[in-house]
């Protein structure tokens, strides 16, 4: 008798909290999208800096690459305010938990992730994804669809963390 009342849930979501994980859902969907436009955004921006002011040249990969990721994030900020968390408002600080985050995520973390995603462990996958390509004919390097793949792998990992952090701590209080 007493595993029957184990199995029981103690009590049924309301039909907020049910509406809430259907949300929740099409929150994430919403989520990856303005994570991919903004990876996008990001991407052209790196490319412009990098054409305009160092001619394509690769020596300025990291100073392209600070500029691209610093107004990707403030667009970032206002999009997810704006489109997946329309719903909320930002809790006390939200901004400054925001901004925190995403320093800590490109300084320390990503550069880690990246470095995992590298390692030979992972050379199955991106030498699968050559020889696709080879096998298309796309004339493309071997490197770039290491490297490729390797920043790929990476954004999936970082849109789930990044996610969770503003789900949590940025954009966590309903408005009213």
């Amino acid at each position: 008798m007493s595993k029957e009342k184990a199995q029981e849930p103690a009590t049924k979501p309301s039909e907020e909290e049910a509406k809430d994980e259907i949300v929740s859902g099409k929150k994430v969907v919403t989520f990856a999208a303005v994570g991919a436009a903004l990876t996008v955004l990001d991407f052209l921006i790196y490319n412009i800096v990098l054409q305009v002011f160092y001619n394509g040249n690769a020596d300025g990969a990291s100073v392209a690459g600070m500029i691209s990721g610093v107004l990707a994030t403030i667009v970032a900020y206002f999009a997810h305010n704006n489109i997946t968390w329309k719903a909320r408002k930002p809790r006390k600080y939200g901004v400054a938990w925001f901004f925190g985050w995403n320093i800590l995520m490109a300084t320390g973390v990503r550069p880690v992730i990246l470095w995992f995603f590298g390692l030979v462990f992972f050379s199955r996958i991106y030498d699968f994804a050559f020889s696709i390509i080879s096998w298309l004919n796309i004339p493309l390097d071997y490197e770039i669809v290491k490297s490729t793949g390797v920043y790929v792998l990476m954004t999936c990992v970082v849109m789930v963390l990044n996610y969770t952090f503003y789900e949590k701590l940025v954009f966590g209080e309903k408005k009213k």
